[in-house]
């Protein structure tokens, strides 16, 4: 609070990407997709996995992948033969599906202003989909209230930096192997800070450059050197707050 953090609900809304209930037979390449009579208007390029995050931004990025909407009104013959292969193989019992009318009207939903992983092994971060695609449910979707482009970067790398890093360990969880699960009310929890000028380009971007070859640790120390300057955090906190993110982190693991 003294230093001007606050949580991420009060400025975006989070949601679980698009739930299928059988991703096997609602997302398909695009060739797929053709070859089982759907047209190019009933694909929805869609992420599957965080992996495929690559930087701050997806910069045109098109997934290999796409959700077939089926809310489109005109089906071809051999559209419907694909639908009829589905209730051969039961899609249309699973439990999802029985609780759409008709069962293959997958609800995707408005597209997300960024995209951030439900599970990860170090240094999640957000992307902003400037790309117009939608994510399964490994992914959230963010949907920002009244924010404005310039506060949206400041957001992005709060919670890239450590104070944002510590708070998404402290409310995960540990899945698996190690593996952190950010629960919505997890994300929604963590802490954020900005202003309303501009990050200079040169760190914005830099910060970039560093997640996309793979280098987030780096980034992190550079957003965290960035906010601890602009936010006046004491040398003593800074410190705190790196040692407990260490710990949290090797204990997870």
């Amino acid at each position: 609070d003294k230093f001007g953090f606050t949580e991420l609900k009060q400025w975006a809304d989070v949601k679980i990407g698009v739930v299928t209930g059988a991703n096997n037979f609602f997302i398909k390449t695009k060739k797929e997709a053709l070859n089982y009579g759907f047209t190019s208007k009933q694909l929805v390029p869609i992420l599957t996995n965080s992996l495929e995050f690559s930087g701050l931004h997806f910069n045109g990025y098109k997934p290999p992948k796409y959700l077939l909407n089926l809310l489109e009104r005109v089906i071809t013959k051999k559209g419907k033969q694909y639908l009829r292969l589905g209730k051969k193989n039961k899609y249309h019992l699973r439990e999802h599906s029985m609780r759409r009318d008709p069962w293959h009207a997958v609800k995707i939903g408005t597209p997300p202003d960024a995209f951030f992983p439900y599970r990860v092994s170090l240094i999640p971060y957000m992307a902003f989909n400037d790309s117009n695609i939608q994510s399964t449910n490994s992914i959230h979707r963010i949907y920002f209230k009244n924010v404005s482009e310039n506060q949206r970067k400041w957001i992005q790398l709060s919670l890239l930096s450590i104070p944002g890093q510590l708070s998404i360990e402290a409310f995960g969880k540990t899945y698996g192997t190690g593996v952190l699960k950010i629960e919505p009310s997890a994300l929604f929890r963590s802490i954020v800070n900005f202003k309303n000028n501009r990050i200079p380009d040169d760190i914005y971007n830099e910060i970039s450059k560093l997640i996309s070859a793979g280098k987030k640790r780096e980034a992190m120390e550079l957003a965290t050197g960035y906010f601890n300057k602009e936010f006046k955090i004491p040398a003593e906190l800074a410190q705190k707050s790196r040692l407990l993110l260490n710990e949290l982190q090797s204990r997870r693991k």
